[in-house]
This record gives structure tokens, C-alpha cells and sequence, in this order.
């Protein structure tokens, strides 16, 4: 049995997405360190919001890991 593992906008309207739904990934688990779930989410709204992600991403991950 595999699990589900995905990360997507939730959409109930056309104007904008209402939310950012993530299922089976590292920042939803309950063991997860704090520091950890902040960058994953930091991270997804990267992702899933800008056009230019790979430097913005990039950046964040090199400001976190100081």
C-alpha cells in the first residue's frame, strides 16, 4: 500500500486559490521538527505561488540554513 504524498493549490473559487492542501509530506507529520515544517511551507508557497521559483526557493533555503 503506498501513501498519498502531494502538495497543490485548493481551488472553490475563480478568483484566487482559497489554500495551500498537503497530504503525506514532511510538514504535515506530527513528529516533524518546527524548523523543518516552517521551511517546507515557505517552500510551498514559493512554489506554488511565484513565477521566478527556483532563485526565490533558493534563497530562502540558503537564509534558513545559517
Amino acid at each position: 500500500m503506498h501513501r498519498k504524498r502531494y502538495a497543490g493549490l485548493l481551488w472553490t473559487n475563480a478568483s484566487a486559490p482559497d489554500r495551500i492542501e498537503v497530504k503525506g509530506l514532511e510538514n504535515t507529520s506530527r513528529g516533524s521538527c518546527g524548523v523543518l515544517v516552517g521551511i517546507l511551507d515557505e517552500l510551498l508557497r514559493i512554489l506554488l505561488f511565484q513565477d521566478q521559483y527556483v532563485p526565490a526557493a533558493t534563497r530562502q533555503v540558503a537564509e534558513r540554513s545559517v
